[in-house]
């Protein structure tokens, strides 16, 4: 499975909003994340949370394909996510317009199905009544915006690769020093840290800060 980091940054820093692309499959539209989407031939949206750094690209994705494309596109996330996209759309769409967006809405819970890939997921606290939908697909695991803790790492174990945001608690993330010992106990073989503005020193030859434009294979 080939994955390309789009963008591994926070929202307070010039690198572009964290984002994955995985075949036809994207990971979270930032409003910096559109213009790289343009001529790829995206059939599934999977939305992390609701903030505007995840999911403002929405806006131009949805409203332009409405002139090139003829093909619904499906977009997944939580109940409460899916209905601040959905809210987003309706203040800044013209009515008319709105009824002619190629969406598809699917709210999602535990286990759920991409065409022939199985995906796993776990809610997990963020910011206030915002929270977080953590990803597992195949042996990759996408965990970005959250407060997470050695209580999950069952939700890890098994996989290969995982990726995941970090930053300071107080600001409601993940710092990278319990990202790393979370990798640890789950036995994840590659860690890549993403949604950050400036990379630190690592001491692990196995964990590595994601790079814009980068690919790897899981």
């Amino acid at each position: 499975m080939e994955v390309e980091f789009l963008g591994v940054g926070s929202a307070l820093c010039p690198r572009r909003n964290a984002s994955l692309l995985i075949g036809n499959l994207v990971i979270d539209i930032g409003p910096l994340i559109y213009p790289l989407l343009i001529g790829r031939d995206i059939k599934h949206v999977l939305l992390t949370h609701a903030h505007g750094d995840h999911i403002l690209g929405l806006w131009h994705f949805l409203h332009f394909r409405t002139f090139n494309d003829s093909e619904k596109v499906k977009v997944y996330g939580s109940k409460s996510t899916l209905e601040r996209a959905k809210q987003l759309l309706e203040a800044t769409i013209e009515r008319s317009n709105l009824s002619r967006l190629l969406v598809e809405w699917q709210e999602v819970e535990n286990t759920f199905q991409v065409e022939d890939q199985t995906i796993f997921t776990k809610v997990l606290p963020h910011s206030g009544e915002i929270k977080t939908n953590i990803y597992r697909i195949g042996k990759l695991a996408y965990a970005t915006d959250v407060i997470d803790s050695l209580e999950n790492v069952s939700f890890y174990k098994g996989i290969e690769v995982l990726i995941h945001g970090v930053g300071k608690k107080e600001h409601n993330h993940t710092p990278v020093e319990e990202v790393i010992e979370i990798a640890k106990q789950a036995g994840v073989r590659r860690l890549y840290l993403t949604h950050y503005c400036e990379e630190e020193e690592l001491a692990e030859d196995w964990v590595r800060w994601a790079q814009e434009g980068e690919i790897i294979n899981v």
